[in-house]
């Protein structure tokens, strides 16, 4: 008796296994989300060059909700435009719903049309400046990771914007 159990144990083991490995082999991996962002640029005096950006990823509001309250983070970086290499010029904290806004510069939160991101900094030297006087492009990436930062949510570049952010 006890060999007959072990045998039908074992086939049952073998198809659970079996099962599994087919499972496992069609899963196709989740993509990073879709949006859209922007980004501008302003000089105001005694502040010098600021950089702002915006985007949203289009959710509905359970899913919404669903990533924000499970820690989503987001945070921006702005690089130069070139067409060799694309310099890095600055990288900002990283923000939850439940820290945001941090450093009064990264925001993550709800709205009806799903996660919003904004993003704002500011400095007084110039480090936007990454080409010869009027010829500076930047443009920036919105980074939002699942809570506890476990995947990546969405990668939005944003429009490239020109200018002379120079001396």
């Amino acid at each position: 008796m006890n060999k007959r159990f072990t045998k039908l144990a074992a086939a049952a083991l073998a198809g659970a296994i079996g099962l599994t490995s087919a499972l496992v082999a069609t899963a196709s991996p989740a993509s990073a989300a879709s949006g859209t962002a922007k980004i501008t640029v302003s000089h105001s005096a005694g502040v010098g060059w600021c950089a702002s950006m915006s985007g949203y990823i289009p959710m509905g509001a359970y899913e919404t909700h669903g990533y924000l309250n499970n820690g989503a983070m987001f945070s921006f970086e702005v690089w130069g435009d070139d067409p060799i290499y694309d310099d890095y010029r600055y990288g900002s904290p990283w923000a939850t719903q439940a820290t945001s806004p941090v450093a009064g510069e990264v925001n993550i939160f709800a709205s009806s049309r799903g996660i919003e991101l904004r993003g704002v900094h500011c400095q007084v030297n110039y480090w936007l400046n990454e080409d010869v006087p009027g010829d500076d492009e930047i443009f920036a990436h919105l980074m939002v990771f699942k809570g506890g930062g476990e995947g990546l949510l969405a990668d939005i570049k944003t429009n490239v914007v020109s200018g002379s952010y120079g001396f």
